[in-house]
């Protein structure tokens, strides 16, 4: 029947993951916990010491949502390896117990029991964990509803004294409690009210870029805003960056590596092109296409196939699933399912 494998998907329970180090041989349990990390952080690749841990993981539409535990351990991000590719999340962790503290850029961030940080996985970090449990949310930082052009919220931390901060605490604790008994069909219903009340814990005039220092508000940064602000202009390319920034073509591509700021700008429409088309499923494609400045409907197609590899109405018709395996923070499951069937030997 039409439709049929739809409503199957959306009556699936949510993919779920439990992984512990102490299942492994001791000799691979360091080694886990940074594949783990891979796609978003470094873990010490220099400590002699073994890390433990523990992660219950849970795949909500885009996002992801669970428990880590864990032992003293420092992870970062360096300069060099700061990503250029859509790398557009946010960390929000509610710790159970233990304590983070180090930088967030060029703030510092000291974290207690009760507090809720927010990671910005595009810029850099440098932090030390000690012994903790965390419940910890990964989502798109556009998800969080909020002017990510004018946001800053890396390093954020919502004191546990705050009364907003133990509302969002205790929805999230209350939510990560049901993850079991949730199918696909209750993740759009469930994240708009998370994510709202997310940022109703946020001041934005406490993490404007307007309060960042010069070094936070690096070139990279700035043309990251200034495109994710153009996104709709056909005319948004090299030369508009160029002319904008008055740089010169060589320091701009150096800016950008690899990805080049072509396929950056491809990507970024692309992305924003497949969420309108899950918002608004109605919408026809060449309006989507249009909207995000592709010339054609024809050019749009191309470029989707290429980047998702389906075109966009098989796109459409997957809805979220598409969205998961597109998400870094599959990548993070896929490993740790591959963990979880490493046993001893």
């Amino acid at each position: 029947m039409p439709g049929s494998n739809n409503t199957n998907y959306l009556d699936q329970s949510l993919p779920h993951v439990h992984f512990s180090t102490r299942d492994l041989d001791r000799e691979h349990r360091s080694q886990a916990w940074r594949d783990i990390a891979d796609p978003f952080f470094h873990v010490d690749p220099d400590s002699s010491d073994i890390i433990e841990g523990e992660i219950d993981s849970y795949l909500f539409g885009d996002w992801m949502l669970g428990t880590i535990r864990c032992n003293s351990h420092r992870f970062f991000r360096q300069a060099s390896l700061a990503p250029s590719e859509g790398l557009n999340y946010y960390f929000i962790q509610v710790y159970r117990y233990g304590r983070l503290e180090g930088q967030c850029g060029d703030t510092n961030l000291n974290a207690r029991p009760g507090d809720v940080s927010f990671l910005d996985t595009r810029q850099l970090i440098d932090l030390e964990a000690t012994s903790m449990e965390s419940l910890t949310l990964i989502l798109p930082r556009y998800d969080l509803g909020l002017d990510v052009n004018e946001t800053d919220l890396h390093g954020t931390l919502l004191p546990r004294e705050q009364p907003l901060t133990k509302l969002i605490t205790a929805h999230l604790e209350a939510l990560c409690a049901q993850l079991p008994q949730l199918t696909q069909r209750d993740v759009p219903r469930l994240q708009p009210c998370t994510r709202n009340l997310l940022a109703s814990g946020i001041d934005p005039a406490e993490c404007t870029s307007g309060h960042l220092s010069p070094s936070a508000q690096s070139l990279k940064q700035r043309l990251h805003a200034f495109i994710d602000r153009h996104l709709t202009d056909p005319g948004l390319g090299p030369a508009m960056l160029l002319d904008a920034f008055s740089i010169s073509r060589t320091t701009l591509y150096r800016a950008f590596g690899k990805p080049g700021v072509s396929d950056y700008i491809r990507y970024r429409r692309l992305e924003s092109a497949l969420r309108d088309m899950r918002n608004q499923p109605q919408e026809p494609v060449s309006q989507v296409a249009f909207r995000w400045g592709f010339a054609n409907e024809r050019q749009f197609q191309r470029a989707f196939q290429a980047h998702f590899g389906m075109s966009p109405i098989e796109a459409r018709e997957q809805g979220d699933l598409l969205l998961q395996r597109t998400s870094p923070a599959i990548a993070i499951q896929e490993t740790l399912l591959y963990w979880s069937r490493y046993r001893q030997t």
